[in-house]
């Protein structure tokens, strides 16, 4: 059967200058030609993905938005897993009242309240403030990878943005402030019709209880009747610790958090040495090589 391999991007696909490298398109070309089924699985908004793809050769079944869509190669809408109206929008209420800054994510772009940069500039000021040997420059990359995303959407009135019926897939909240940080993941935490996971040092992000890159894979894997018996994920932080669960190898990049390196089967290089293209080298070396004759027979 064909093996599956799930990929995440920041910090896994990406690398530190937010491109996907040469090495890594070849690596996935050359599985995709051996028969596997290769699959982004992110936190990021589809039409972003898709931006990214767009500069790569590559064609690929795309999870967004922590598990709440999956689109095909096409950008055909394949399922989503929405989050209900009225948590989201307390959700939104809730973290807008405590001065988080927060982006929302719908399938008609990520919208964030209108004075995002003020917002974002005064973390970097609080965090220095608290910390002046912390590296100013460090927090600047922080907020600036964090913004660097297609498809923003300015919120210029909370209350005339929390009466539009808009389709919620997952919000994410970003502050460097540590105490604040785990009070809103421990508040939301509490709401069991959500889930709560991190994807950097710095964030927190909810979706529905029923959304997540696992169950997202397991949904797909069972559309393209392929079982998860022969498959592999790719990451580096812990909203891929879902995926790590369902597949039957786990490849934790060389930067990833301790604990999603502890919880993968093997670890592989950095994303700044191409560790996606190590890890699938690693994987399908156990296949043979005539997989590619079923795949065209």
């Amino acid at each position: 059967m064909k093996p599956l391999i799930f990929i995440d991007l920041d910090g896994t696909l990406l690398n530190e200058q937010q491109v996907i490298s040469i090495e890594n398109i070849n690596a996935i070309e050359w599985a995709q030609k051996r028969g596997a089924e290769v699959i982004i699985a992110t936190g990021r908004a589809f039409f972003d993905v898709q931006h990214i793809l767009k500069q790569t050769p590559l064609k690929l079944r795309i999870i967004s938005a922590n598990g709440a869509a999956i689109h095909d190669e096409s950008g055909l809408l394949l399922n989503e897993t929405t989050m209900e109206q009225n948590v989201g929008k307390k959700a939104i209420r809730w973290l807008h009242e405590q001065g988080f800054y927060y982006e929302v994510f719908t399938p008609k772009g990520i919208f964030s309240p209108f004075n995002s940069q003020s917002l974002l500039t005064i973390e970097i000021d609080k965090a220095f403030s608290a910390d002046p040997t912390i590296d100013r420059n460090s927090l600047v990359n922080a907020v600036a990878k964090q913004r660097n995303q297609q498809g923003y959407l300015p919120i210029h009135n909370i209350e005339a943005f929390l009466q539009q019926e808009i389709i919620y897939y997952n919000i994410l909240a970003f502050t460097f402030d540590e105490m604040k940080r785990e009070y809103g993941k421990e508040y939301f935490r509490n709401d069991e019709r959500l889930t709560v996971v991190t994807s950097s040092p710095h964030n927190f992000e909810l979706m529905d209880a029923k959304a997540s890159k696992g169950f997202a894979a397991v949904a797909l894997a069972n559309r393209l009747n392929l079982p998860l018996t022969n498959s592999l994920s790719i990451g580096d932080s812990g909203n891929d610790l879902s995926l790590f669960a369902v597949t039957k190898e786990s490849a934790a990049m060389g930067n990833a958090d301790s604990l999603v390196q502890h919880l993968a089967t093997f670890i592989t290089k950095p994303n700044s040495k191409d560790g996606v293209a190590n890890a699938i080298y690693h994987f399908l070396k156990q296949y043979p090589k005539e997989l590619v004759q079923f795949v065209s027979g």
